[in-house]
């Protein structure tokens, strides 16, 4: 009975992490493309690699992400926002100025 129920508790675990693993890869999918997009660097200057937007296109462009997923809208917030300040530390006073 014992392994019985020991079998049936991996199977599920099994089944719960295969599951987790396909959704993991999905949002690494999405993720990527929204930094093909350059929705990872919206406000970084272009001649540091970044899309070279303002805040107006990042904020507009990061609500509509948020409506189709809050989480991958985080995600993107937390990525730029510590772009932007390590982008202002590694490229100095000129950039930060402008």
């Amino acid at each position: 009975m014992a392994f019985a129920v020991v079998a049936m508790v991996t199977a599920i675990w099994k089944n719960v992490l295969q599951k987790k693993l396909l959704i993991v890869c999905v949002l690494f999918q999405q993720i990527r493309g929204l930094g093909d997009l350059g929705m990872m660097a919206v406000s970084i200057p272009e001649d540091l690699g970044g899309a070279g937007l303002d805040y107006l296109a990042y904020t507009v462009g990061l609500e509509e992400i948020s409506r189709g997923c809050a989480s991958t809208g985080q995600i993107v917030t937390v990525n730029n926002v510590s772009q932007s300040f390590t982008g202002c530390v590694i490229s100095g006073p000129q950039h930060a100025h402008q």
